[in-house]
């Protein structure tokens, strides 16, 4: 456990890449030493950083002098504390750096070197900073990218600051790259300063993924193979619904969707809340990654959330905490569209090609020999004795043995609830908005 970036880079850097990497990095070094006061050393604690035609490595000096960048504090796994990247170094040595404690250690409100008392200098170093040009042969890249994965913990020590820039400098020369943290993005604003003043980078986070360049990253081998599998699911789900095949799998397991949300908040009473009243089905995803270049592609495929490829940073939600709606694209969530990545459900697949809310290219297209809704689809009430009712005058339920068709009701904006009254009794189902299209259409059944 420890603080820790990490960067997912190609097999082989070309030369004129590592010609331009190896000049910034050697700027950026010379400043952090010289201007900022940061002491840098080779990759085991000493002598000198490393920068040749295949190898760069440096680490920070276990003699830091005494100053802004060491303290005398106890520091136990540090953190860097939420403010820490907007505080201003302190010069007193004896000055508090550190705020408190974290679940593991110690928050700091600034990249520090513990005083040694055997050196009486700050323990500047932690672990190697490092890249190499090419890859060894017995390296094995990640096989969803093709990419080979490297990291450096560095303990929130002061040549922090120096890995940051340099993973800055690597992903602005080879953009393919994908750079990930322990920190928050504020935390590599440091780095993205020094990066813009020194070297003229635009100030651009290196945490965001580059989606052209990646694509770039596929040979020609692989694009063809994931074009054949758009074209056989598309065939499949057509197949399908001409009831001249049974669909049992995708070649993807992940779809970009778009929800239409209606708000159904009550600031009186401090409730919030949205139910989706429509989903219409964008684009196939050959992975899991949560892209928002990826979704604004995705969005210009539907007439009414095309508007969202090229709106603006403040459309682009991301929510990954336990009560957050994950990564989004669009206004809010409590209204209007907007555009997300969700595992595939066949059977809502299926029924929403049926009913026309699919504009996947290939599969979008709405013949008229389709029905409105599948055989499968028709037959869940009498297969499952699931029921639905008009609950109240905004709502719709949807009960009965709904244990087999569970993620398809959440898929579709159910949301379980185990109190539900009806008839007099309390039981299990799934409430829907009475907007919602999937409940009306059981509703009618």
């Amino acid at each position: 456990m420890g603080y820790s970036h990490y960067i997912y880079r190609p097999k082989e850097i070309t030369n004129s890449q590592w010609s331009n990497i190896t000049r910034d990095t050697k700027k950026v070094l010379d400043y952090l030493q010289n201007e900022i006061g940061i002491a840098l050393a080779g990759g085991a604690g000493d002598g000198e950083p490393v920068i040749d035609a295949d190898y760069i490595g440096f680490n920070g000096s276990g003699l830091q002098p005494i100053g802004v960048w060491t303290t005398s504090e106890e520091v136990s796994i540090p953190w860097p504390a939420s403010n820490a990247s907007l505080n201003e170094p302190v010069s007193d040595p004896i000055a508090q750096k550190t705020a408190g404690t974290w679940f593991a250690g110690t928050l700091l409100t600034q990249r520090v070197a513990p005083i040694c008392e055997n050196t009486g200098k700050g323990s500047g170093s932690y672990e190697t900073c490092s890249l190499e040009r090419t890859m060894p042969d017995n390296y094995t890249p990640c096989e969803e990218t093709g990419l080979y994965f490297d990291c450096c913990k560095t303990a929130y020590r002061p040549y922090d600051l120096a890995v940051t820039a340099f993973y800055t400098i690597i992903r602005h020369h080879v953009p393919v790259c994908r750079v990930r943290t322990d920190g928050e993005e504020q935390d590599w604003m440091d780095a993205m300063v020094i990066c813009h003043n020194l070297l003229g980078y635009e100030l651009v986070s290196p945490l965001e993924d580059d989606l052209n360049a990646y694509q770039q990253l596929l040979n020609e081998k692989d694009n063809k193979r994931i074009q054949t599998q758009i074209e056989v699911d598309a065939q499949r789900v057509k197949d399908r619904l001409k009831g001249e095949t049974v669909l049992t799998s995708l070649s993807f397991e992940y779809a970009i969707v778009a929800e239409l949300r209606e708000d159904q908040s009550d600031s009186m009473t401090d409730y919030f809340h949205a139910s989706t009243v429509k989903k219409v089905y964008l684009a196939f995803s050959g992975h899991k990654r949560d892209l928002f270049s990826e979704m604004r592609k995705a969005a210009a495929n539907f007439p009414e959330t095309a508007h969202l490829k090229d709106a603006g940073k403040e459309f682009e939600h991301r929510e990954k905490w336990s009560m957050g709606y994950g990564y989004y694209l669009g206004k809010s969530k409590y209204s209007g569209w907007i555009v997300s990545k969700e595992k595939i459900s066949l059977s809502s697949l299926q029924l929403a090609v049926g009913e026309g809310r699919c504009f996947i290219p290939g599969i979008g297209e709405k013949s008229e020999t389709m029905p409105i809704l599948t055989a499968e689809y028709t037959d869940i009430p009498s297969k499952l004795a699931v029921k639905a009712i008009q609950y109240s005058e905004k709502a719709i339920a949807i009960y009965g043995n709904t244990k087999p068709i569970k993620e398809e009701l959440k898929a579709q904006g159910g949301r379980f609830n185990k109190f539900l009254k009806i008839d007099g009794q309390t039981v299990a189902g799934w409430i829907f908005s009475a907007k919602n299209e999937y409940a009306r259409k059981m509703l009618e059944l």
